[in-house]
């Protein structure tokens, strides 16, 4: 199931072992950004982000087929109102130039 990227990533046992724990580590405080009642627009699109991240990896180093892409798609339906509002704002300012 591993791509040629998986097997390249087989050589740097450190390197895995460092994507390994901001697996475990996104993974457990991705879920707390996503519970928190307080600054629910930051941090539940730095979670969401995160989680999308973790599946492009986990697509690009395993044959998973389109599960990694349904995933992301999945993760990106649960962005928060605020992260379309500032995207809203900025496309706004850039398009006012």
């Amino acid at each position: 199931m591993t791509t040629d990227i998986g097997k390249w990533l087989w050589h740097y046992p450190e390197v895995m072992k460092v994507l390994t724990f901001m697996t475990v580590y996104g993974e457990i405080f991705g879920a707390l950004a996503l519970l928190l009642p307080f600054r629910k627009g930051l941090l539940r699109s730095g979670a969401i982000v995160w989680f999308a991240l973790l599946q492009v990896g986990i697509n690009v180093s395993l044959h998973v087929g389109l599960f990694g892409l349904i995933s992301v798609v999945i993760t990106l339906g649960l962005l928060p109102p605020w992260f379309w509002q500032q995207g809203a704002k900025w496309r706004g300012q850039r398009w006012a130039r």
